[in-house]
């Protein structure tokens, strides 16, 4: 080395930014990952954006990044557990810290859209779905016609092999005719259904397609869908955490401030509902719940009355604006522009 002159140190060896390893990928490794996504949550959380805009976010580009170590490596559950926390954190409180508590839980908000939640994936069970391709090909490459659904790992093997055989056991309920991969009654697997079948059957809720149907804007869809869930974070539920808390409606302060008041007993609320008559029937007229959430914040934090008459009159704008907008891609949104144009 004195010889030579060259410094004695350590080459991490990388490819596409994925560490090369052979055997289990470490926390450390896992680390590389994290501060990837932790780096864009905070650029992000400059930003002011939506809890829709956020959710979307967390869907693609997060998940995105996850996805690129998740189809290659078993990811350890520390760095699942991590990740998973900077994303609800991020979905909730615009950061990647805890400020404020999640409405929802993480359980409810990884369901389906038609399951009641908001489509976002869990990372622990995506990744079991993922690494089963690699189970598949274990399968047809090396044991063929075998059973690869008895066999068993020998107590000296690595621990890669010995989590790919319990991800194995995972899905061996699914298989209908061993020692064959016919999985589901399938030749072929796909993670999309792998996923859904380790996440199991989940009941369907009734109100699935009102938050998310294509003529409501996403930030308004979220909004629904959270009163839908009875989790908008009201008086009535804030005073059972906080003592002698005014509970009044900021809109009429006459009533208690409960989902059924703020959104159709209060004087407030009526009037708007009673301008919003004419949009009634129409795509996205569950946008008034949106306004009436907002003009509640508005006169709660800024102790300002939004009026009546604007209120309504943006609801209208939103609502012409989003099926004109709509209209002009698809042109199947024909039987309401006379309608619309005539509000």
């Amino acid at each position: 080395m004195q010889i030579t002159g060259f410094k004695d140190s350590s080459f991490s060896l990388r490819y596409l930014g994925v560490p090369i390893t052979a055997g289990r990928l470490t926390k450390n490794e896992c680390t590389k990952l994290v501060e990837k996504i932790l780096a864009g949550v905070r650029i992000w959380a400059t930003k002011s954006l939506s809890f829709a805009g956020r959710a979307r976010l967390i869907s693609s580009v997060i998940f995105g990044m996850y996805a690129c170590w998740a189809t290659i490596f078993i990811l350890p559950n520390t760095g699942l557990d991590k990740i998973t926390q900077i994303c609800r954190n991020y979905l909730w409180s615009g950061s990647k810290d805890a400020k404020r508590k999640p409405h929802i839980s993480w359980v409810t908000t990884c369901l389906s859209k038609s399951q009641g939640g908001l489509g976002i994936k869990d990372f622990g069970t995506r990744n079991k779905a993922l690494i089963a391709k690699l189970v598949k090909w274990i399968h047809g490459k090396y044991l063929k016609s075998n059973s690869w659904w008895s066999y068993h790992p020998p107590k000296d093997c690595s621990w890669y092999k010995r989590k790919i055989c319990f991800i194995k056991e995972l899905f061996k309920e699914g298989s209908t005719s061993p020692p064959h991969w016919n999985w589901l009654g399938k030749p072929e697997y796909t993670v999309s259904i792998g996923y859904k079948w380790l996440m199991g059957d989940q009941r369907k809720v009734t109100w699935a397609r009102i938050p998310w149907t294509r003529t409501v804007i996403l930030r308004h869809g979220f909004i629904v869908w959270v009163l839908l869930q009875h989790r908008l974070p009201t008086k009535a539920k804030l005073s059972k955490y906080i003592t002698d808390m005014d509970t009044l409606c900021p809109l009429c302060h006459q009533a208690i401030e409960e989902d059924s008041h703020l959104f159709y007993d209060c004087e407030y609320a009526k009037e708007i509902w009673g301008g919003h008559k004419p949009l009634v029937g129409l795509p996205g007229e569950y946008t008034g719940v949106y306004y009436i959430w907002r003009a509640r914040n508005v006169a709660l934090f800024k102790q300002t009355q939004w009026a009546t008459p604007s209120v309504v009159k943006e609801i209208k704008e939103q609502i012409k604006t989003r099926i004109l907008f709509l209209h002009s891609i698809s042109a199947r949104y024909s039987l309401y522009i006379d309608r619309l144009l005539s509000i």
